[in-house]
């Protein structure tokens, strides 16, 4: 089966980015949109039905907005020299993240449900705590 990522960003995807996408999701097709993303509602069109995964270079408030309508955006992590590190999977608020592999590997073994779980009530807890 083939994983079809949008590439949100204006950069073109490295070769190191490719292959460490290949090495979690095996075969991949992604495509590219450089264009100013504006609001959630744009990505949620973009998105559609048609992408399974999203790289995104955008603001920490879009990315959170995407994990508020059910997606895990993928960001990349990058050096002091600004070379590809690894990619992150962003969970949320407090930019929760987690690294790819370990995401991907947890939601192959089902045990997503308990770890989307625990990041809900943390959530809830880090509100209840701030007093919003």
């Amino acid at each position: 089966m083939v994983t079809r990522i949008l590439w949100l960003s204006r950069h073109e995807p490295e070769k190191e980015q490719i292959d460490e996408l290949k090495e979690v999701f095996g075969e991949i097709e992604i495509t590219q949109v450089r264009q100013f993303i504006k609001s959630i509602g744009h990505i949620v069109k973009l998105m559609g039905s048609k992408y399974d995964e999203a790289v995104v270079v955008l603001p920490y408030s879009l990315r959170v907005q995407m994990v508020e309508k059910g997606l895990r955006p993928i960001v990349s992590v990058r050096s002091e020299n600004n070379e590809h590190l690894y990619f992150d999977v962003f969970l949320g608020y407090c930019a929760r993240t987690m690294p790819l592999r370990r995401y991907h590997k947890m939601r192959e073994e089902n045990s997503c449900a308990e770890l989307h779980e625990r990041i809900t009530y943390l959530e809830k807890k880090i509100e209840s705590l701030r007093g919003e």
